[in-house]
């Protein structure tokens, strides 16, 4: 039996640039010295997945049957495993979790993450959507520990810089207009969880705070999974 072509497929375009912003930080935590060194990936950048948030809110339809349709191209060239680079798409992973395929959950990698910091609250910034589904009250993580959400007016704000980032807006004027808000309503040793990619782009930019960004940490689990399984043919 002919082996595939890639062990691992990226299911995208929610949005775009986070996409390759994902793509960007496999390729920077692979270590690779050579062409060959790098990870096969089979990305689907499908842009035409309805809205997340929207559909959470019930004001649009669910992006469940896209995304099950990506996964089934992923299961024709024999891919293994898969990641999507979108935090409000985990409201599904339940199902992406019974898909037939390893599904590398980015929401799961980041609570086993922060159960290991010393730290017992984090605030999390994340779309509308993201929060309203409640996408980060899993048991992985231990009760010890709290995820704080940003109270109507500054979630509001968050979810502005978010669809600011998917429309092309310079990062580094939404990064600062998002800093000075968290500096008036946080105090300085508080930990930001960015629990959304557009978010995750901004962390080079979010001087002077504790960041915890959810698409560093797919991107690793994404490296560590293909070290743990690369040359199995199952």
């Amino acid at each position: 039996m002919q082996e595939p072509l890639y062990n691992i497929g990226v299911i995208g375009g929610m949005g775009s640039e986070a996409t390759k912003h994902l793509f960007d930080l496999i390729l920077q935590k692979s270590a690779a010295k050579t062409d060959k060194e790098h990870i096969p990936l089979m990305i689907l950048n499908d842009s035409a997945i309805p809205d997340r948030t929207r559909f959470i809110f019930g004001e649009g339809e669910s992006p469940l049957p896209r995304i099950q349709a990506n996964l089934d191209i992923l299961k024709q060239h024999g891919v293994k495993a898969f990641a999507i680079p979108c935090i409000t798409a985990h409201l599904f992973s339940e199902t992406l979790k019974h898909s037939g395929l390893v599904f590398i959950d980015a929401v799961d990698e980041t609570l086993k993450f922060l159960n290991r910091r010393i730290k017992d609250n984090f605030v999390l910034l994340a779309t509308k959507g993201t929060i309203e589904a409640d996408v980060f009250k899993r048991d992985v993580l231990v009760w010890e520990k709290t995820i704080q959400y940003p109270d109507a007016g500054l979630q509001d704000y968050v979810n502005e810089a978010i669809y600011a980032i998917k429309s092309g807006d310079d990062k580094e004027t939404v990064a600062t207009r998002l800093r000075e808000r968290l500096q008036k309503a946080y105090p300085e040793e508080t930990t930001f969880v960015l629990g959304c990619t557009e978010l995750s782009m901004l962390k080079e930019h979010l001087h002077g705070f504790d960041i915890i960004s959810v698409l560093d940490i797919l991107a690793e689990a994404i490296v560590a999974y293909h070290q743990e399984n690369k040359g199995r043919s199952t």
